[in-house]
C-alpha cells in the first residue's frame, strides 16, 4: 500500500511538473507568434521596395505568403520520420531566425538581380516566393509541430490546439502593434528584424532545453473507432477553405471601411490588423474552454456568424460619424494621441469582436472534428491549415483584389456573407439524417435571399468622411452639432462620380456654384476652387523659371489634371507621362475637362501609366528634363515612399543635367523637425534646391536640380507673353511676378537642414510615423520661425547662385512685382515680406508703399497693419520690437544685404525708462553694431549695471552719440 501511494505521488509530482512546462511552452507559443507579424509586417514593406504599394502588390505579398505557408502545413505536418516533434519545432524556430539575419541582405541581392528583368506579374510572384517563400514555408510547420508535441491525451488534443493557436495569434496581435507603433520608427526596418531574431533563437534554444529534459513530444495518435456521426471529412475541409478566402476577403474591405472612417495612415492600418488579430485570438481561446461533442456547436458558430455579419455589414455606413464622436472627445494635442487609439482599438473590438471572434473559433472547432479522421495530430492540423491557407491566399488576391474591378464594397460584403451562408449546406453533409441536410440547405438558400436583399452602401456615407469635419473639444458637441458640417454640406453637394476600385475609393462632388471636389478614400485630394493655386505652382515654377526648353515630363499624381493640362500648354513640352494608382481617379479625369485646360484635346501628348509612381519612375529607361510629384499629405500610407531619400535619388537619375524636380508639400499637419527632416532628405538629393511658396503659407514646392538655378530672362518674358492668361489666372501680372515665390535660396537651405537629425530613407521609414501624429495634433510649421534659427555662416559676396533668383534681374523691378508678391504672402510670413519691402525701398522709393527717411523699417516689422507714421514704441513693447529688430538684423543677412545699423537702432526705445529696457537696448545695439562700437558698448553696459539710476541721463546721452556717430555696417 506505502508502494502504491509513492508511485502515485510520483506520478502527480510529474504531472504538475509537465503541465508547468507545457504552459511555459505556450509563452514560447506567444512569442513565436509574436515574431511572426513582426516578420510579415517588415517582409511586406520591404517587398514594397521592389513590387511598390499598388494594390495587387499588396495583394500577391499576402496570396503569396499564404501559399507557402499551406505548403508548409501540408508537406512538414505529414513528415513520419519525425520522433521529437518539439525538437522538430526547435529547429524550425533556429532556421527562421538564423533567415532573418541575413533577409536584408538577401533581400538586396534579389532586387538588383532582379530589377534587370521585365516588369510581369509573375516575376513580381517569382521575387516574392524567392524572398518570403523559405521562412514562411518553415513558418507553416510550426502548428502542427506544437500540436503533436503537446497534446498528451487525444481527448484534450482539441483543447491544446485551441490554446495554441489562440497564444500564437494573440502574440502576433503584440507584435502587429509594437511594430506599426514603435519597432520600425525606433529602429527602422533592419534592426527590428534583428532584434527579432534573437527572440526566434532564444525559443529554439529554449524548445531544445525542453525537449531533452522532459517527454512532452510523445506521439498521440486518435482512436482506433472513430465515432460513425463523422464519416466523411471533405465538407470539413471545404469549411477550412471558405474560411479562410471570406476572414481575409473581410478583413482587406474593413481596413479600407477603417481608412475611410479615420483616415488612411499607417496608425489606422495598425489598429484594425490588431484587433483583428485580437478577436480571432480570444475567439480561439474561448474553443478551448468549450466542451464541444455535437455537429450542433460548430452549426451555431456558423449562424451566430452569418448574423454578426449582417449586423456588421449594416453598421458600416455609420463608421465615420461613430468615429467623428470619438474624435471630437479629444483635444488636438500629442498628449492626447495615444489615449485617443486605444480608445479608438477598445472602439473597433466592440464592432467587430463578434464576427471575428466566430471567425477564429472555426479553424479549433473543425480541428476537434477533423482529428477523428486522420492518423496523427500532426497530419491532421497539417492538412486543415494548408487549405484554410489556400483559402487566405486566394482570398486575398481574388477577394482582396480582383473582385474590385467589378464589385463595389457593400456587393464584396455580399459575397462573402453568401459564402457563410453556403458553409452551412456543408456543415449538414456531414448529419447522417437527410431531413437534416435538406434543412440545413434551405436555411442556406434563405440567408442567400437575405443577403441580397440588404441595402447597397451609399456614397454620400463615405464622401467626405466625417473624420475630416471633427471639431474637439474644449467643448464637446452633441451628435446633433456634430452633424451640421456634413449635413450642410450634403445639402449643397451632390455626388457626381463613384468608383470602388481596387486601390482606394474615388466620389467627385460637385456644389451648387459647379464647382468641384475628388475624394480619394473620403478625404477631399483636389478641387477646382482652393486647390487650384497650390497644385498648379508645382508644376508652373520649374517650367517657368527653366533657362532652356524642358520637353520631357514625368508627372507622379494625377489629381484632377490641372498639372498635366498646363505642362501640355507650353510648345516647348513635347511628352508627358503621368503615373497614377487609382483607376478611379483616372476615371473621373474627363469631369475636370473645363478645369485643366481641356486636357482631352491634347491627347496625342501625354500618357497615363496606372500604378504606384515610385515603381513606374523606377521601371522607365527614359530621361526627363522636369519631373513633377504631386502625392497626397504625408500621413497617408503609402505616400512616405514619395518622399524618401531612395526615391530622390531615383529621380535624380532620370533627369536630364539641366532638368528640375519639383515637389508640392504641406506645411499644415507638419511639426518643425518632420519638415527639416524631409527638407535635409531632398537637399541631400539635389544639391541645388530652392524652396517656394505654393499658395500662402501652407503649401510649398521644393525644387531641386544638378545646377545651380540660373534665370533667362528673354524666356521668361517669352512665356509670359505666349501664356499671359495662364499666368495671370494665378495672379502673376508680370513676367518677373512667378519669382516673388521664392522663399529660400539654395545656401539657406543647407543652414536649415543643419538642424534636421536624421534623413527619411525606405529602410528608417520616420514621415509616415510623425506625419500622423502631427496630423492627429493639428501641428503646422511656420518658415518664418524656422529661417529665424539659422546660424549664419559668412558667405563670399560674391557666390551669387546662392542668392534668390530675383537678385539676378536687372533694377528696377516693376512695382507690379512687388505688388503681386506682396499679396500672395500671409501676413505670418514676416522675413519674405520684409525682404520684399527692402527691395522694394531701393527700386522704388518714391512709391507710396516705401516711405522716406527711415519710417519703413517699422512697416518691415509689421507686415499685418498698415505703416505707422510716427515710430513711438512704449517701454511695456519693447522686449517684442527688439525680437523684431533681431529678426530683420538676420533676415537681411540671409538676404544677403547691407543693413545699416544706425536705422535699425532708431527703432529702440529712446529714453529708456527702466534698468531692463535699457541693458535690451545696450544689447540690440551689440548685435547689429560694427566692431569698432562693440568696446564702447561693453562699457556702456558696465556702466548700466553698476550705477544705472545715477548714470541714466550719461547712459542715454552715449547712446544717441553712437546713433549720430556716421558709421556704416557692411559686411
Amino acid at each position: 500500500m506505502t508502494l502504491f501511494l509513492f508511485f502515485s505521488y510520483n506520478d502527480s509530482m510529474l504531472y504538475k511538473a509537465q503541465q508547468r512546462l507545457k504552459n511555459f511552452t505556450f509563452f514560447l507559443v506567444f512569442l513565436s507568434g509574436f515574431t511572426g507579424l513582426v516578420y510579415e509586417v517588415v517582409w511586406q514593406k520591404y517587398l514594397s521596395l521592389y513590387l511598390g504599394s499598388h494594390a495587387l502588390s499588396a495583394a500577391l505579398v499576402l496570396s503569396t505568403f499564404f501559399l507557402f505557408l499551406s505548403l508548409g502545413y501540408f508537406l512538414l505536418g505529414q513528415q513520419k520520420w519525425i520522433r521529437n516533434w518539439l525538437w522538430f519545432y526547435g529547429l524550425l524556430e533556429l532556421v527562421i531566425g538564423l533567415y532573418t539575419f541575413v533577409s536584408p541582405q538577401y533581400f538586396e541581392g534579389l532586387k538588383s538581380f532582379f530589377s534587370a528583368l521585365p516588369d510581369h506579374l509573375l516575376i513580381h510572384f517569382l521575387f516574392a516566393s524567392l524572398f518570403i517563400g523559405p521562412p514562411t514555408f518553415l513558418m507553416g510547420g510550426t502548428i502542427p509541430a506544437l500540436t503533436q508535441a503537446l497534446s498528451q491525451h487525444f481527448s484534450l488534443s482539441h483543447r491544446t490546439h485551441a490554446l495554441i493557436y489562440g497564444w500564437n495569434t494573440l502574440g502576433a496581435f503584440l507584435g502587429t502593434l509594437l511594430a506599426g507603433f514603435y519597432f520600425i520608427e525606433a529602429w527602422g526596418l533592419a534592426l527590428t528584424l534583428f532584434y527579432t531574431a534573437l527572440i526566434n533563437i532564444f525559443i529554439a534554444f529554449t524548445v531544445y532545453l525542453l525537449a531533452y529534459k522532459t517527454s512532452l513530444s510523445k506521439l498521440v495518435t486518435r482512436p482506433h473507432h472513430p465515432p460513425s456521426s463523422f464519416r466523411i471529412y471533405w465538407p470539413l475541409l471545404c469549411l477550412s477553405f471558405f474560411s479562410g478566402f471570406y476572414v481575409f476577403s473581410l478583413e482587406n474591405l474593413w481596413i479600407r471601411m477603417a481608412g475611410i472612417s479615420l483616415g488612411s495612415s499607417t496608425y489606422t492600418f495598425t489598429i484594425i490588423v490588431g484587433a483583428f488579430i485580437f478577436a480571432i485570438g480570444i475567439g480561439s481561446l474561448w474553443v478551448s474552454y468549450q466542451k464541444i461533442s455535437r455537429l450542433r456547436f460548430l452549426f451555431l458558430v456558423q449562424l451566430f456568424l452569418f448574423i454578426a455579419s449582417v449586423v456588421t455589414f449594416l453598421m458600416i455606413p455609420h463608421w465615420p460619424f461613430f468615429f467623428q464622436r470619438i474624435r471630437a472627445l479629444f483635444a488636438s494635442s500629442l498628449l492626447n494621441f495615444s489615449p485617443y487609439w486605444s480608445l479608438v482599438f477598445l472602439s473597433l473590438l466592440v464592432l467587430l469582436f463578434i464576427p471575428v471572434g466566430l471567425m477564429g473559433a472555426n479553424l479549433p472547432l473543425l480541428f476537434n472534428y477533423l482529428r477523428y479522421q486522420r492518423k496523427s495530430l500532426s497530419h491532421t492540423v497539417g492538412q486543415l491549415y494548408a487549405v484554410n491557407s489556400l483559402g487566405s491566399a486566394l482570398g486575398a488576391l481574388i477577394g482582396g483584389y480582383v473582385v474590385f474591378l467589378w464589385l463595389d464594397g457593400s456587393e464584396v460584403f455580399q459575397l462573402n456573407l453568401v459564402l457563410m451562408a453556403i458553409s452551412l449546406s456543408f456543415i449538414g453533409l456531414l448529419y447522417e439524417n437527410k431531413l437534416l441536410f435538406s434543412a440545413s440547405v434551405l436555411l442556406s438558400v434563405l440567408l442567400i435571399g437575405i443577403t441580397f436583399q440588404l441595402p447597397a452602401w451609399k456614397p454620400s456615407a463615405f464622401a467626405p468622411s466625417a473624420i475630416f469635419y471633427s471639431q474637439p473639444p474644449p467643448q464637446i458637441h452633441s451628435a446633433a452639432e456634430l452633424k451640421k458640417p456634413l449635413q450642410k454640406y450634403h445639402q449643397n453637394h451632390k455626388i457626381i462620380f463613384h468608383r470602388f476600385d481596387p486601390n482606394t475609393t474615388v466620389e467627385v462632388t460637385q456644389d451648387l456654384t459647379g464647382n468641384l471636389t475628388l475624394f480619394v478614400n473620403g478625404k477631399p485630394d483636389a478641387g477646382t476652387n482652393s486647390d487650384q493655386v497650390t497644385r498648379a505652382m508645382a508644376v508652373l515654377f520649374p517650367l517657368s523659371i527653366s533657362p532652356k526648353p524642358l520637353k520631357k515630363v514625368f508627372i507622379a499624381g494625377l489629381g484632377a489634371g490641372l498639372s498635366l493640362g498646363i505642362s501640355t500648354l507650353f510648345e516647348d513640352v513635347k511628352q508627358v507621362k503621368v503615373a497614377e494608382i487609382s483607376q478611379g481617379v483616372i476615371e473621373a479625369l474627363p469631369l475636370f475637362n473645363s478645369f485643366n485646360y481641356d486636357l482631352q484635346k491634347r491627347k496625342h501628348k501625354y500618357q497615363i501609366l496606372l500604378g504606384d509612381a515610385y515603381k513606374v519612375l523606377q521601371k522607365q529607361k527614359d530621361i526627363y528634363d522636369l519631373i513633377v510629384c504631386e502625392p497626397s499629405n504625408p500621413w497617408v500610407s503609402g505616400v512616405e515612399k514619395l518622399f524618401s531619400l531612395e526615391y530622390y535619388q531615383q529621380a535624380l537619375s532620370r533627369l536630364s543635367p539641366h532638368g528640375f524636380y519639383a515637389q508640392w508639400f504641406p506645411l499644415f499637419d507638419m511639426n518643425p523637425e518632420t519638415f527639416l527632416t524631409i527638407l535635409k532628405t531632398f537637399q541631400k538629393a539635389f544639391p541645388w534646391t530652392t524652396v517656394w511658396f505654393a499658395g500662402g503659407d501652407s503649401a510649398l514646392t521644393l525644387i531641386g536640380s544638378r545646377r545651380p538655378p540660373q534665370i533667362n530672362i528673354s524666356r521668361l518674358k517669352s512665356l509670359f507673353q505666349k501664356h499671359t492668361s495662364l499666368y495671370k489666372a494665378f495672379h502673376l501680372n508680370t513676367p518677373y511676378s512667378i519669382l516673388g515665390h521664392q522663399a529660400l535660396p539654395p545656401f539657406t537651405v543647407i543652414g536649415l537642414t543643419r538642424q534636421a537629425p536624421q534623413l527619411h530613407t525606405l529602410t528608417r521609414p520616420l514621415l509616415e510615423f510623425q506625419a500622423g501624429r502631427s496630423h492627429f495634433a493639428k501641428l503646422s510649421t511656420n518658415l518664418n520661425n524656422l529661417v529665424s534659427t539659422i546660424l549664419q555662416v559668412p558667405i563670399p559676396s560674391s557666390f551669387q547662385s546662392t542668392r534668390f533668383l530675383m537678385d539676378q534681374l536687372p533694377s528696377p523691378l516693376p512695382l507690379s512685382f512687388y505688388q503681386d508678391a506682396l499679396r500672395r504672402l500671409s501676413p505670418r510670413s514676416f522675413f519674405h515680406k520684409a525682404r520684399l519691402r527692402w527691395h522694394l525701398t531701393q527700386d522704388h522709393p518714391s512709391s507710396p508703399l516705401a516711405f522716406q527717411n527711415t519710417s519703413w523699417i517699422p512697416f518691415l516689422l509689421d507686415t499685418s497693419t498698415p505703416p505707422p507714421q510716427k515710430l513711438n514704441p512704449s517701454s511695456q513693447n519693447f522686449w517684442s520690437t527688439f525680437e523684431k529688430v533681431r529678426k530683420l538684423y538676420i533676415l537681411l543677412k540671409l538676404s544677403y544685404q547691407q543693413p545699416q545699423w544706425k536705422k535699425l537702432a532708431q527703432l529702440l526705445p529712446s529714453p529708456c525708462q527702466t534698468l531692463s529696457c535699457t541693458q535690451a537696448k545696450i544689447n540690440a545695439l551689440y548685435l547689429i553694431a560694427p566692431p569698432k562700437k562693440k568696446a564702447s558698448l561693453k562699457n556702456l553696459w558696465a556702466l548700466s549695471t553698476a550705477q544705472w539710476e545715477k548714470y541714466k541721463k550719461l547712459v542715454d546721452q552715449k547712446l544717441n552719440h553712437a546713433l549720430a556717430k556716421k558709421t556704416p555696417l557692411t559686411f
